[in-house]
C-alpha cells in the first residue's frame, strides 16, 4: 500500500505492508512501515522490495517462534521427570538426558 500525502507545511509519504505467517495462513505477525523516503517518495520498485522484506522476516519470525516453543516444551518435560510427584530432585540436578543450560 503506497500512500502519499502532501501539504504546505508537512510532507510525509509512508509505505507500509504486513508480515504474515507463511505455514499458517493468514496469521499477522507485525507490520513493517517506511515514512519519508529520503530523496523522493515509495515507488513500486520499494513496494515489491518492502513485500520480499516482510516475507524473509515472517518466516525467521516463525522459526524463533518455534524455537521458543520447543525450548517451553522441553522445560516442561524435564520439570516433570525431575518432580514426578511433586517432589523435587534430591541433587538439584537436571533429570537424565537434559543437559543444564538448554
Amino acid at each position: 500500500h503506497v500512500r502519499r500525502t502532501d501539504s504546505k507545511t508537512v510532507r510525509s509519504c509512508r509505505i507500509g505492508q504486513p508480515v504474515m505467517g507463511r505455514r499458517r495462513e493468514g496469521l499477522l505477525l507485525g507490520v513493517i512501515e517506511c515514512i519519508n523516503k529520503k530523496g523522493g517518495v515509495f515507488d513500486d520498485e520499494d513496494r515489491e522490495a518492502l513485500e520480499l522484506l516482510a516475507s524473509v522476516v515472517g518466516g525467521l519470525l516463525e522459526v524463533l517462534l518455534s524455537e521458543e516453543g520447543l525450548k517451553a516444551d522441553l522445560q516442561a518435560q524435564a520439570g516433570a521427570r525431575a518432580h514426578p510427584k511433586g517432589r523435587a530432585a534430591a541433587d538439584g540436578a537436571p533429570p537424565p538426558g537434559v543437559a543444564e543450560g538448554r
